[in-house]
């Protein structure tokens, strides 16, 4: 079968574009056509680039009308692994599928994960108030080691994965939850243990939250849930702010109800200056940093099989699911 020769055209966001196009081109093949646009401030001929596209990179959704005008959009490739703000449905009924960065972040954002458990187990930011402000004093017969604990991990994708992978390095027993076992051999090879989400609330030293955000996992984290979990436990959370009631979540760690928590997503971001989660001293916060300088060449890496694939007639590798309608 002879490959096809025509133009492959793929409209790219600039802000991504810009700093890989080298690396994008080589990853590619000739006869891919790079446009690169800025999609918040969008060409006047952004309709007619549109028409001619085969892929769209880009972190915004498309419209039912710019999908109309866009019969050759095979692909809307996102650069991200979040994609609560698309369409599924819609992207579907115009059979376009949707990438993500497959998992491309998940090395980074579990070792971030990993920091959030040490910093509170290890009450690093008392510490280093009291080295840097002073007094010198200390509270290690109050720190906690991570060795024989019990790690409770909702969601066993991409992420959950590599968190289960360095929990047991420290010595954790890891237990799961996830509407999907995908993976026996990881589980077996690692020794992790399925457990109802209510037992795993009850049972876990440690919750951590790596799950995507959709009308089922929207506030999962509520007064209810927060109730059944252990008072000396530790709550944390890197996947989406949505999935969090931050009201209930404050008013658990104020209370004592909850030891502690942290948290690298939020429902507003930049958090709002009022929250009541900045008076606590029983969280550490970061600005939804989890991902890294690596991540940035595993995201092009994932974007290129994606787009080679449907290039060649074939779907892309990494795509969004549907959870919330079971596709």
């Amino acid at each position: 079968m002879t490959a096809p020769t025509e133009p492959f055209v793929i409209l790219v966001s600039s802000d991504f574009y810009d700093p890989f196009a080298d690396k994008l081109a080589a990853l590619g093949e000739p006869r891919f056509v790079w446009k690169r646009l800025s999609y918040p401030k969008r060409p006047d001929d952004f309709l007619d680039l549109l028409t001619d596209a085969d892929v769209a990179i880009s972190r915004q959704d498309l419209s039912e009308e710019q999908y109309a005008i866009a019969p050759r959009l095979k692909l809307l490739q996102l650069p991200t692994a979040g994609y609560d703000h698309i369409d599924l449905k819609r992207a579907a009924r115009h059979g376009v599928f949707v990438g993500i960065n497959g998992g491309a972040n998940a090395i980074s954002v579990a070792e971030h994960t990993m920091m959030l458990i040490l910093c509170l187990n290890r009450q690093l930011l008392f510490h280093h108030n009291a080295v840097v402000n002073g007094p010198w004093v200390n509270r290690k017969h109050e720190c906690l080691e991570l060795f024989g604990k019990t790690l409770g991990i909702v969601g066993l994708g991409h992420v959950g994965k590599q968190v289960a992978m360095r929990a047991r390095a420290f010595g954790m027993e890891v237990i799961f939850n996830d509407i999907r076992r995908d993976a026996p051999d990881f589980e077996k090879q690692y020794e992790l243990t399925f457990a109802p989400f209510e037992q795993l609330l009850a049972v876990s030293d440690v919750v951590s939250f790596h799950v995507p955000l959709t009308d089922k996992t929207r506030n999962m984290i509520n007064a209810r849930t927060l109730g059944l979990m252990r008072p000396d436990g530790l709550l944390i959370n890197t996947s989406r702010g949505g999935t969090q009631d931050e009201d209930a979540l404050s008013t658990a760690l104020a209370s004592g109800r909850l030891r502690g928590a942290g948290l690298d997503v939020f429902n507003t971001e930049p958090l709002p200056r009022d929250s009541a989660l900045l008076t606590l001293g029983n969280v550490v916060l970061t600005p939804h940093s989890g991902p890294s300088l690596e991540t940035l060449g595993r995201v092009v890496s994932n974007m290129a099989v994606n787009i080679n694939n449907v290039s060649r007639g074939m779907p892309p590798q990494f795509v969004a699911v549907d959870l919330d309608h079971g596709e």
